[in-house]
């Protein structure tokens, strides 16, 4: 049985390594630092870079150079298991042994063209109907991005469409007073948590995935956009590029304009949804889940010793024969 100390369930190793859980048994503990472990003798493992205390190792997804040195410095010796980060010095930091890279996890329903996508079912939940439709993935407490989003959506949409607040619905009662104000209330949909399926159907079916934050606070969700091939638009960061890589059309500036013209590139210009299609789904390949669950599988075995982890099954997508399976509506 693996421990796993971690900020939040919502943590992307948390999330990783649910997807792992058939095969790796493991319990997670949620706090600021790893104290006792949860049975035995043995310390636990440490999920993200924020938690302090012993440990028997790490696990990062998509980490920074910054991070990853941090974490190797403060602990020596202890192991580091990290999913695929684009920076370029992570790759020259982990050569000195102690890391071991894998890729990310990806379910098989969030690739083209959507094999077990509930592509009908979430457009019907959420009453989705204008075009172009826009996806933002970002966090609601910064109110200088969030009035950037909305002024942005009252220029860009003037002849209709629809832009989804992921994970919104939490924040409708705060902001709806804004939206309102702005005439943006059928333009703007507060989006409730969604299951796999649903959440694999808006990302395919979407037109373009805008990523507001310079801090990335979804970490799996845009790397399933990147496997969904819908060409993104992001604001740049040392952290976002970690996370994303070649894989976005980059906004380096505040400015309304500017990200204006990216947008609307991201949307109209068919040489750059091409070139940005063609290097999300060229990253995100090898981390389909049923190629990418051995990787893990085995290392994460290899390091926490015997009886970890169960009979070797490697997953299949689950594939669904019917319209609903469709990449639009």
């Amino acid at each position: 049985m693996m421990q796993l100390v971690a900020n939040s369930p919502d943590a992307p190793e948390v999330q990783s390594l649910e997807l792992l859980k058939r095969w790796i048994p493991f319990q997670t503990r949620f706090g600021q630092r790893a104290k006792k472990p949860l049975f035995g003798a043995a310390p636990p493992w440490v999920g993200g870079a924020a938690v302090a205390g012993r440990r028997s190792g790490t696990i990062l997804y998509a980490p920074t150079h910054e991070n990853l040195v941090r974490i190797r410095d403060a602990h020596p010796g202890v192991p580091i298991v990290m999913a695929e980060s684009f920076d370029l010095a992570v790759k020259e930091a982990s050569e000195g042994g102690g890391v071991v890279a894998l890729p990310r996890l990806v379910p098989e329903s969030f690739y083209p063209p959507g094999a077990g996508a509930d592509t009908f079912g979430v457009t019907q939940r959420l009453h989705l109907e204008g075009r172009p439709r826009l996806v933002y993935l970002g966090r609601y407490g910064n109110g200088l991005h969030l009035t950037q989003v909305f002024e942005l959506t009252r220029r860009l949409l003037t002849m209709g469409g629809e832009v989804i607040l992921w994970d919104g619905l939490a924040h409708r009662e705060a902001l709806a007073p804004v939206v309102k104000a702005l005439r943006l209330a059928e333009t703007i949909v507060f989006a409730p948590p969604l299951n796999q399926a649903e959440a694999a159907g808006l990302l395919l079916g979407a037109d373009l995935i805008w990523v507001g934050d310079p801090e990335p606070a979804l970490y799996v969700p845009i790397s399933w956009a990147m496997a969904s091939g819908t060409p993104i638009v992001a604001r740049y960061s040392k952290d976002q590029e970690a996370l994303l890589g070649p894989a976005a059309l980059w906004v380096y500036e505040d400015e309304l304009d500017v990200w204006e013209n990216a947008l609307l590139a991201g949307l109209q210009n068919a040489v750059v949804r091409e070139e940005l299609q063609y290097r999300q789904l060229e990253a995100a390949n090898r981390w389909r889940l049923e190629q990418a669950a051995p990787e893990w599988i085995q290392a994460l075995g290899a390091l926490g010793g015997r009886g970890m982890v169960r009979k070797l099954e490697v997953p299949r997508p689950c594939v669904i024969e019917n319209s609903d399976t469709r990449r639009g509506i």
